[in-house]
């Protein structure tokens, strides 16, 4: 709430005058990060490294996006969850030409009740008849969290409803195919992406329509 005053008490000579006795032992610590004036990262690192704050973590309320149809210019959102306090970068990338995001980066500004959204805008033009494949991928300090975007656009021949219940059925195997993939590592995740393509192949040749 009061992180702002909180950075510029950090730079300020009242606060480099604190460090006496046994929090002597932080003063070159401190005297490292506060080189760079109104850095607020850095006062975040201080408090972390003197124990005085954790971290910051982060999650992403969405596991994927399964959009159909689409139209140009369609805006879609996912809310990021941040538990902790103080600084606050995240930044944001897609994968996918049909895709981009609504803004590269997020700070403590956009972030309310430690939640934030983030948006992507989709690209008509870009979208072929079948299922497309992209992801909004979301970097945290620590590491990233990279959100599957599949759409589903129509064919050009018309299905029966009983052929077009298939086809759904098969976009959802292959959101959860995506999502495996890309929580697995070693031969397991070879073997989670060697089952979506295969999923992906039925799907566009034409078996789930």
């Amino acid at each position: 709430e009061h992180w702002e005053e909180a950075v510029a008490l950090f730079y300020s000579k009242e606060f480099s005058m604190l460090f006496d006795g046994h929090d002597r032992r932080y003063y070159n610590l401190y005297r490292g990060l506060s080189s760079h004036k109104q850095n607020a990262h850095n006062v975040d690192e201080f408090l972390v490294a003197i124990h005085k704050k954790q971290k910051n973590t982060y999650r992403v309320q969405e596991e994927g996006l399964l959009l159909q149809d689409v139209t140009d210019g369609q805006q879609e959102f996912v809310s990021i969850i941040c538990h902790g306090w103080g600084y606050r970068r995240v930044e944001i990338e897609t994968r996918g030409e049909f895709l981009a995001p609504l803004r590269s980066v997020v700070t403590n500004d956009d972030f309310e009740d430690n939640r934030c959204q983030v948006g992507i805008r989709l690209h008509k033009k870009w979208l072929k008849p079948g299922t497309n494949i992209g992801a909004l991928v979301i970097c945290f300090e620590d590491g990233k969290a990279e959100i599957p975007v599949i759409v589903e656009m129509p064919q050009e021949v018309s299905w029966k409803k009983e052929e077009a219940r298939e086809r759904r059925r098969l976009l959802a195997q292959l959101m959860r195919e995506y999502i495996i993939y890309k929580t697995t590592q070693g031969k397991s995740k070879q073997e989670a992406l060697s089952e979506a393509e295969k999923t992906a192949e039925k799907f566009n040749q034409g078996h789930g329509r």
